[in-house]
């Protein structure tokens, strides 16, 4: 038998049996690096290196779960949930409701709201008003929006068109770029996929109305349904919208040209306060609207015409207004 041969039958040859399989070496458990500064970590797979709050312009919805926790933890805002509850917190964790409530304008001068009792069912339906609280969840996070966000009022309806003198339908421009149709009636109503998706309290446009622009007292503002003793209280308590077309061919102030005073009076298009934003003023009537807003307005109204949105008249700025005035 040849060597080779017996090489080949030997099987300590044949599968190396003098040759030992080299060990492998246990890996070294991974550690943190003491210098450079880590998140607490809050659950698994939840810390990293130099991590911080991403911009609120991240798109969330790309991101893992874990990531996304961090992220909530970070602003203050819970954690539990399914991933799309995660992310639309992150996406509005600035208004996240915490519990608390949320100041609002306060009501008009010598605004006194049915009772409770009495508005509980209003005049205008067999169905009883929803009674949604102040404090209410959904009620916080649209309250918040419609305090902190501007928006901007593009046209007033004639209420003719309804045939029901205390009703108001305004073209309103969110904090986006679009426009939607706010109505304060006895019942409440928006365009916005918010109000249609929740029944039961009111969005941030109809708030933004009731507590800018009718100055309605807090009680009202989550309220789907308002009663006829409301409603008639409101429009008769609310300071005016904008005058009519008669009031502005029979009152000479309105074509006069005389700048007027700012004092104690909101912008027309946002009506909030001017506060110290600079301001435009109309050639015809004298009247002020913050120089942002009115660029909103006359960009969506341009279709009609740029016009004063206060008299009506061809726009013909007097110049930027003085804050003394």
């Amino acid at each position: 038998m040849s060597s080779s041969q017996m090489d080949m039958d030997d099987p300590e040859t044949l599968f190396g049996g003098s040759q030992k399989t080299p060990k492998k070496t246990p890996k070294k458990p991974l550690q943190y690096p003491a210098d450079i500064p880590r998140l607490t970590r809050f659950g698994r797979g939840t810390y990293g290196i130099k991590t911080g709050p991403l911009p609120d312009g991240t798109d969330w919805s790309e991101l893992s779960v874990d990531i996304i926790k961090e992220q909530l933890m970070m602003r203050n805002v819970p954690t539990d949930g399914r991933k799309q509850v995660l992310v639309n917190r992150l996406q509005n964790w600035q208004t996240y409701y915490d519990g608390q409530t949320v100041d609002v304008r306060p009501a008009a001068e010598g605004f006194d709201p049915a009772d409770e009792g009495a508005s509980s069912t209003p005049k205008s339906t067999k169905k009883p008003r929803n009674g949604v609280p102040v404090n209410d969840h959904r009620h916080i996070m649209s309250t918040k929006k419609a305090m902190t966000q501007r928006m901007y009022i593009i046209k007033q309806y004639a209420n003719e068109e309804w045939g029901d003198p205390n009703r108001l339908s305004l073209a309103v421009r969110g904090a986006g770029a679009d426009i939607y149709t706010v109505t304060i009636a006895h019942e409440t109503s928006c365009t916005c996929s918010a109000a249609k998706f929740n029944p039961r309290s009111n969005c941030k446009h109809v708030i933004y109305v009731l507590t800018h622009v009718l100055r309605a007292p807090a009680e009202i503002l989550p309220q789907r349904r308002i009663s006829d003793d409301e409603l008639a209280t409101i429009f008769a308590r609310a300071p005016k919208i904008r005058p009519t077309q008669a009031e502005i061919d029979n009152d000479p102030a309105f074509k006069d040209g005389v700048p007027k005073s700012k004092e104690g009076k909101d912008c027309i298009v946002c009506y909030q306060a001017f506060g110290d934003l600079e301001t435009v003023c109309c050639s015809t009537c004298g009247h002020h609207a913050h120089t942002g807003c009115f660029a909103t307005f006359a960009h969506e109204s341009s279709g009609w015409g740029t016009k004063c949105p206060t008299c009506q008249a061809k726009w013909n700025p007097a110049g930027k207004s003085e804050q003394d005035v």
